[in-house]
């Protein structure tokens, strides 16, 4: 689901952002209802949870972290839940998220090959593109128009490559340069969805940390057109 109640265990206390407050319950993806990918658990409850601010929790800010967490949950850790979420009335109703009404979610295996946007296709791919491109000038602009359609990966969606407005963070920060996409959302206006001016959201990790089911240290990161 987006922007719906999350499953805790009974008792777990609800995360809060850096001041205290309670903070947007983003997604939650219930693993065992999608198709298997490599690295993510076969089961359990993963979740995304952003601050309720202008900037969804993202600092601008060098060297300040993001508000934000990510949270896992197995099967076993959730045989008795909690029910009582009354104070995420006015969390569920702020103007300060991007996911406007409650969304229910299916999942469909895809394939996909790359991205333009990715750091990895801009390093090792997008020159070739661009020199076919001009060797063919009668069709430049529907070959254009072909790579930009067809390799664009801007969908919701689990794993894959990531797409940007502007440019790929992990191209200019070494710590996260090996980082994989986690989870990307992206503004749908008219599934009420809006991250800023038409922008995409996207949550990293290291693929080492995510076969251990370890999210703490998950990167955060969204722009806009």
């Amino acid at each position: 689901t987006f922007g719906y109640y999350p499953c805790l265990p009974l008792g777990y206390e609800y995360p809060r952002d850096s001041e205290g407050n309670y903070m947007y319950p983003l997604a939650q993806l219930n693993l065992g209802e999608m198709p298997r990918l490599r690295g993510y658990p076969e089961s359990g409850y993963l979740q995304f949870y952003i601050a309720a601010t202008d900037t969804y929790g993202l600092s601008k800010e060098d060297g300040k972290p993001s508000d934000f967490a990510v949270l896992f949950f197995g099967e076993a850790e959730l045989e008795e839940i909690e029910t009582d979420f009354n104070f995420l009335g006015d969390i569920l109703q702020t103007e300060y998220a991007p996911v406007k009404c409650p969304h229910k979610l299916s999942f469909e295996l895809k394939k996909e090959y790359f991205s333009l946007t990715d750091h990895r296709t801009v390093t090792y791919i997008a020159a070739a593109i661009e020199k076919f491109v001009l060797k063919q000038p009668r069709y430049a602009g529907a070959l254009e128009d072909f790579f930009n359609d067809y390799f664009q990966s801007s969908d919701h969606k689990i794993g894959g490559y990531a797409c940007f407005n502007q440019r790929d963070p992990r191209a200019d920060d070494e710590k996260i340069r090996d980082y994989n996409l986690l989870f990307q959302m992206n503004s749908f206006i008219g599934e009420k969805i809006e991250w800023g001016n038409g922008g995409i959201a996207n949550f990293f990790i290291h693929p080492e940390k995510l076969v251990q089911r370890d999210f703490s240290e998950v990167f955060y990161y969204w722009d806009y057109q």
